[in-house]
């Protein structure tokens, strides 16, 4: 991947798209996103937010940076798919031990 197609409208609604099926996949109850690439790297910033605790829950918040090759290859490499989510898995379950917003963490 060109490090330009980030940087483009496609490539962002491609990135967007990969962080929702991947957050879908987790089970989050509710979630709101943001994708930010980075200007200096291929990687891309999520800044995710999520609710825990049922529809009276609180809300978590975790900004997780990811590389946007793998984002993009997640939605048709299974395998690149299931490493994404064991980490974004692990990041979202260290955040609700936290309890806070967190500071950049490489998936």
């Amino acid at each position: 991947m060109e490090r330009s197609k980030l940087w483009t409208l496609d490539g962002l609604l491609e990135a967007r798209a990969a962080s929702a099926a991947l957050f879908e996949e987790l089970g989050l109850e509710g979630f709101l996103f943001e994708i930010e690439p980075r200007v200096d790297t291929d990687d891309v910033v999520v800044l995710l937010e999520w609710v825990r605790g049922g529809p009276e829950g609180t809300w978590t918040s975790t900004r997780v940076v990811v590389d946007g090759e793998q984002l993009l290859r997640s939605r048709a490499d299974g395998a690149t798919r299931e490493l994404l989510l064991q980490q974004l898995r692990a990041r979202v379950k260290g955040a609700e031990r936290e309890g806070a917003p967190s500071r950049d963490v490489h998936a």
